[in-house]
């Protein structure tokens, strides 16, 4: 059983208020932050090895000498993941890096989420209820108000505001460290020109920055490093707000719901996604807030709720023109047939979901690789649940392969998660062969 985060780490800071640079390890950090001592750690990574049927000898002395710089092995490292909340990718960097936390100090509300989202120290996910009070917060900024015009850093700032799109199209391909550090660049360089008066009150450039935090968010995202997805977008979110974007401010809403849903936090998500849909009026983006609602509502069971969000969902989809150029253009009758069919499945309908899961990936677009990786694990589901067993091997088989495609460390987690459900079913082929094909190197 996965244990969420009680607090978040980090808030909003004041550059008259700055607090003394953080040197803890960042393991004794996610530990005071619960209110751990190591032998509650230890205690608690016992307990989640015995849930998975593991032995796991950790003592206080091994947490202590964790904290004094020894990397923990796979295992503890999984098992920290678990205990903590949060993903091994983000674990292990977290861990490795022995980089200094000074350069957060002294930064802006904005600043200090990106300085945080950026350290990759920082592993633990924000509450649930400071994402809601956060998005309730950004809802009531003061929209943006233009200032003179720039003196330094003004061509820098209207090429800024004119590209920011360019570049969030140029990382939904699939993202190299390049690319990354492209995208981290000119979103510091935008945040360094919100420092002057005119900066700080341009909606253009808050704009910019809200859009590419967004895309930046997605890359930390895929890499399963969702402390600091979560920052960036929460970031995008208070500069959109700042911008009076009415479009950003939905999509960064919509962004960290399906996080939520993604990390088994649905109620969380059911909040922001609400929020969301007040602020919503285009046709397009209603549609996603709703299907990504009825997400939400199955996971918590419940049904007449889902049912309704999916019809909504279907009539504002039906309301949108062919083309657009809204922040979710992508968003077609595939993803409303496959997420529909999780949907069912999740609330025990095995047939309807694989019907809807089929059509769904029928429908969608080669270039979409990322999206068909999750809809194929979404199959594989479905075809176990009908008891296909080799139909759902060679589903999920190829659902790794497209994954490993992708680079996206979240859709290889998600289809290695799919392999226990086959664990009674070892001798069959096919399954053989995708376990032989699953490498731990993946996971």
């Amino acid at each position: 059983m996965r244990r969420r985060p009680r607090g978040c780490c980090g808030g909003y800071t004041s550059a008259v208020d700055t607090p003394a640079p953080d040197r803890r390890h960042p393991l004794a950090r996610a530990r005071d932050d619960r209110g751990w001592s190591q032998t509650d750690l230890a205690r608690a990574l016992r307990r989640a090895a015995a849930e998975h049927g593991e032995q796991c000898p950790v003592t206080r002395h091994t947490v202590s000498r964790w904290e004094r710089g020894v990397l923990p092995s796979h295992l503890y490292r999984r098992l920290l993941a678990d205990v903590l909340g949060t993903s091994l990718p983000e674990v292990t960097a977290a861990l490795r890096t022995t980089e200094s936390s000074d350069q957060l100090s002294g930064r802006t509300a904005l600043e200090d989420l990106l300085g945080a989202a950026v350290d990759r120290r920082r592993f633990l996910v924000i509450s649930g209820s400071t994402l809601t009070t956060l998005a309730a917060t950004a809802a009531g900024l003061p929209a943006g108000e233009a200032g003179p015009p720039h003196r330094d850093g003004a061509d820098l700032a209207e090429w800024l505001c004119a590209h920011a799109a360019d570049l969030r199209r140029l990382s939904t391909a699939k993202p190299s460290a390049e690319t990354t550090r492209v995208l981290d660049a000119h979103l510091d360089s935008a945040v360094r020109l919100t420092r002057s008066t005119a900066g700080s009150r341009s909606p253009a450039l808050h704009t910019a920055i809200a859009t590419l935090a967004q895309a930046r968010g997605w890359i930390a995202f895929d890499q399963g490093l969702h402390a600091g997805a979560q920052r960036f977008w929460a970031a995008g979110l208070r500069a959109a707000a700042t911008a009076d974007d009415p479009a950003l401010g939905p999509a960064l809403l919509a962004d960290l719901a399906y996080q939520c849903t993604w990390m088994e936090r649905p109620g969380t998500a059911v909040r922001l996604l609400t929020e969301a849909l007040h602020r919503t009026r285009e046709p397009r983006p209603t549609a996603l807030l709703h299907l990504r609602l009825a997400r939400s509502y199955a996971r918590l069971g419940e049904a007449e709720a889902t049912q309704t969000q999916v019809s909504a969902a279907e009539r504002a989809l039906s309301r949108a023109p062919r083309d657009d150029d809204t922040w979710c253009a992508w968003m077609s009758p595939a993803d409303l047939a496959a997420d529909a069919g999780e949907c069912w499945r999740d609330l025990g309908s095995a047939a309807a979901a694989a019907a809807s899961i089929e059509e769904g990936l029928a429908l969608l677009p080669q270039h979409r690789t990322r999206t068909r990786a999750v809809m194929g694990v979404y199959a594989a589901h479905a075809a176990l649940d009908r008891g296909q067993v080799a139909g759902a091997a060679v589903t999920a088989h190829r659902a790794l392969d497209t994954a490993r495609e992708t680079g996206a460390a979240r859709c290889i987690a998600l289809a290695h998660g799919f392999l226990p459900r086959l664990d009674p079913y070892r001798g069959v082929r096919e399954v053989e062969e995708l376990h032989a094909s699953a490498s731990p190197l993946d996971a």
